[in-house]
């Protein structure tokens, strides 16, 4: 994930605490998803919870080019040139990247 060495080498003093309670599958996955990126269960669900707040800054954006495929898809309808399949294909390409971009996948 972008952004470990940010959450690991930050030299911030963590003076606070939080408890959690989870089942034993649960503890589980969240175990191997932090080995498998090499970082402490702390630092995993921090920099998880953390990006996953970030996505909400850019849910206006995912709006509006959500809306822009309904509109793309209306126009193909009506016309369906290769200019409009293009842009709709461009279109699509940017949500994903997008969306992929927001969920650090």
């Amino acid at each position: 994930m972008k952004g470990e060495i940010a959450v690991k080498n930050y030299g911030r003093n963590r003076t606070e605490t939080l408890s959690l309670r989870l089942t034993a599958e649960e503890k589980k996955l969240l175990k191997a998803l932090a080995e498998k990126r090499n970082m402490s269960m702390t630092d995993y669900i921090l920099l998880s919870a953390l990006h996953y707040s970030a996505g909400e800054h850019y849910s206006h954006a995912l709006k509006t080019l959500s809306q822009i495929r309904t509109e793309l898809l209306e126009l193909q309808k009506s016309n369906p040139g290769d200019a409009v399949c293009d842009a709709l294909e461009k279109q699509m390409q940017l949500y994903d990247a997008a969306l992929a971009a927001i969920r650090c996948t």
